[in-house]
């Protein structure tokens, strides 16, 4: 059960992230923040010095909410290494989905803020690029020639793909599936990685979970 101050301490977040993804860093005052939250200024800094410290705070936490969501969905059973690579990418795609407007700041907003939200961004994306580099190291056919920077362009690819999507007018933009099924063959066939354009729709199908 949360403590009333961890309950202030979301509601806090929870604005700045709103406000955050809609308005830009710079543009989002303290104030805004407090008045979003349906609290005095005041109370804001009771839980944080700064806006400084309240983007940090948010970093570590979606630092660690990536963090063991990947690893939890990397340990699930798959019948091959080509399908968990698959199922893990379509989970990352679907829980930036999940998450929106705090995909919207990790993806956009993170560049620029200061050094220390940069850092935190850093650490995630190096984490997610770390895991995706195992999973492409175990299937024995995948052609590359660094594996970092191919695991990196794979994860920046899942992020834009991502990215793209939510920001496009709802009224023209393409199917989502589509989006992820044209991504993900690009990048297999680059890798030399042959999955049937047949299955890999279908573990589309059964790895994306959410779609708008």
């Amino acid at each position: 059960m949360r403590t009333k101050n961890e309950e202030k301490r979301q509601e806090i977040v929870n604005a700045a992230i709103s406000l955050f993804s809609e308005k830009g860093y710079y543009k989002t005052s303290i104030k805004d923040i407090s008045d979003k939250a349906h609290m005095s200024s005041g109370t804001f800094y009771l839980y944080y010095k700064s806006k400084d410290d309240l983007i940090l705070d948010i970093y570590h936490e979606v630092h660690e909410i990536l963090g063991k969501y990947l690893n939890e969905k990397m340990e699930m059973s798959y019948s091959s290494p080509e399908e968990r690579l698959v199922a893990v990418s379509c989970f990352l795609v679907s829980k930036y989905l999940e998450n929106k407007k705090l995909s919207v700041i990790l993806l956009t907003r993170t560049i620029g803020i200061n050094r220390h939200a940069e850092n935190e961004y850093y650490n995630t994306f190096s984490k997610s690029v770390a895991n995706f580099a195992g999973l492409i190291q175990k299937i024995p056919e995948a052609d590359y020639m660094d594996i970092r920077l191919t695991a990196t362009f794979y994860v920046q690819a899942m992020g834009v793909a991502a990215t793209k999507w939510m920001l496009a007018d709802p009224s023209t933009r393409p199917d989502f599936y589509e989006v992820v099924f044209m991504t993900l063959r690009y990048h297999l066939r680059a890798l030399t990685i042959e999955i049937p354009d047949t299955k890999l729709r279908e573990y589309i199908s059964k790895y994306v979970t959410v779609t708008e």
